[in-house]
């Protein structure tokens, strides 16, 4: 019975130590399996959503399924995380390795994301009854049996918690949740292909939104709203002209994507480049800006964002930085990693941009992220609702696209139609705009660096307080005292703005002129 408990749960965790990869590359062996392909091919309708979620795992292609980022996980606590409408919780061992395991005690089914992490004996430990689950989703201890029979209820299967074979590329932690041998190598599909061209050892913003990932996507793939919708964060409405777009007339018939090329002009440069949708989570843009002779020349322009269906109306988006960071520090820290072949260091010149914000804190960074999807969150969420409403089988038949640049978003809905259903259907509409644009919700709660920040932000806050108090008590009369008093009033005023810049900044376009 014991060597039959070892077989199955290793069978579940997918031979455990030996399928974590890290940065900077994934360094292993092809394995022959179609990336991309659905389990079961099947003819569908065109539909925005496919009201089954059965139906939509059967059907969603097969590839490595980016959940998180690394550089803002903390490494202390487990963490949820959603794909598809269903719930996992990822975890650093002590040797430094992320996990990722379904999100329910096999006891009781109570979420393991509420428990915590045993450092002692290196075990993830569930808060309701204290069972434990060692780094392969082994069960390794029952506090309600006695010894006599716990060596029967350990070497059951049913102890077992589903771990699924993960990899860490370019600070994304990929997992593979469909069973089977995961797809490996460079081909369509994995994290070499998703994150190519992606700098090493980049920060990271990451934001759960209140609209779907083919919303999120749709919205990606159309720069001409950038001069409208961002006005004043990237370029001005003045920057708005026609687009000149080029797509492949037979874009959507590839399940690994398409690709596109534009121009068009931002912060008052033309610009001009390629922007890719790599099938089904990244969209990538790389252009270059048109200077006048003589001028000095522009960094160019590089994005990419990580596009992730979480629940029926909501994605999760992972946008790629301008500047490198460290990983958030353990606490405890880990054993020593195994060697690995040195990685030859690429010199990249660094922007004027990646400059600034490199001096920039991390949470300051965040905020700053946050207001730029704030801009059109609102437009977004209503949009698919309005979109479901009035023609639940068919976008063509709601939208009215004329113009050259509305050729991705065409591509793209055929692309869906085709290889990719969407969740539905969509929850009821959010009408408070404190929980429509909820940054702590959507992201500064799951974020070390902002979560962090806000547990300091009392702590500066009394010693300020206590400082102004002093410095008007003791001190007014004296220059160096009424200076120290204005400095506090201004750290106050600054600790607030940066407590409410954590929660909830509402967004008026009618006040940005």
């Amino acid at each position: 019975p014991a060597a039959m408990h070892a077989f199955v749960c290793s069978a579940i965790a997918f031979a455990g130590r030996a399928r974590l990869l890290h940065e900077p590359a994934l360094r292993v062996a092809p394995v022959v399996l179609s990336a991309l392909a659905p389990a079961a091919p099947q003819d569908r309708s065109y539909a925005p959503q496919v009201n089954n979620e059965a139906e939509v795992w059967d059907s969603f292609p097969r590839t490595w399924v980016p959940l998180a980022s690394v550089f803002e996980l903390d490494p202390e606590r487990p963490t949820p995380v959603t794909f598809l409408g269903r719930k996992y919780v990822l975890w650093q061992d002590q040797d430094g390795l992320w996990r990722a395991f379904v999100d329910a005690c096999p006891h009781r089914l109570a979420p393991l994301s509420e428990g915590r992490i045993d450092r002692k004996a290196n075990r993830l430990e569930c808060a309701y009854h204290g069972w434990a689950f060692d780094s392969d989703g082994t069960c390794t201890r029952i506090p309600q049996i006695d010894s006599v029979a716990l060596g029967t209820a350990l070497g059951s299967p049913r102890s077992c918690v589903a771990s699924l074979p993960v990899a860490v590329h370019k600070r994304l932690l990929f997992a593979w949740p469909w069973g089977g041998l995961p797809a490996l190598g460079e081909g369509p599909g994995t994290p070499e292909h998703l994150l190519a061209g992606v700098r090493e050892n980049v920060s990271t913003y990451t934001r759960d939104l209140p609209y779907g990932w083919d919303t999120l996507v749709e919205n990606l793939i159309d720069p001409a709203h950038i001069p409208w919708a961002h006005h004043g964060l990237q370029g001005k409405r003045e920057d708005a002209v026609p687009i000149t777009m080029s797509i492949p007339r037979d874009a959507a018939a590839s399940q690994t994507g398409f690709s596109f090329d534009f121009g068009d002009r931002t912060m008052g440069l033309r610009r001009a480049g390629t922007g890719e949708f790599r099938a089904p989570y990244v969209v990538d843009y790389n252009a270059e800006f048109q200077v006048p002779a003589g001028a000095t020349p522009r960094q160019p322009f590089r994005l990419t964002v990580v596009c992730i269906p979480t629940r029926a109306g909501w994605s999760r988006a992972i946008i790629y930085g301008f500047s490198q960071a460290e990983l958030p520090p353990r606490r405890v820290p880990p054993l020593p990693p195994l060697p690995k072949a040195p990685a030859v260091a690429l010199k990249h010149k660094k922007s004027m941009v990646s400059r600034i914000f490199g001096l920039m804190p991390v949470w300051l960074v965040h905020t700053l992220s946050s207001r730029f999807l704030d801009s059109d969150l609102a437009f977004l969420h209503n949009q698919e609702k309005e979109l479901a409403r009035r023609a639940p089988h068919s976008a063509a038949q709601a939208y009215f696209m004329p113009a050259p640049a509305d050729q991705p978003i065409i591509a793209l809905r055929r692309w869906l139609a085709a290889h990719a259903p969407v969740l539905g259907p969509l929850p009821p509409p959010i009408t408070d705009r404190a929980t429509l644009l909820d940054r702590w919700t959507q992201h500064s709660a799951h974020c070390y660096h902002c979560t962090t920040a806000a547990g300091r932000l009392p702590v500066w806050r009394k010693r300020a307080a206590g400082t102004l108090a002093l410095s008007l008590l003791f001190g007014m009369r004296a220059w160096p005292a009424r200076l120290v008093a204005a400095g506090c009033v201004g750290l106050l005023w600054a600790l607030g703005w940066a407590e409410q810049a954590l929660r909830f900044q509402d967004y008026k376009h009618y006040e940005n002129h």
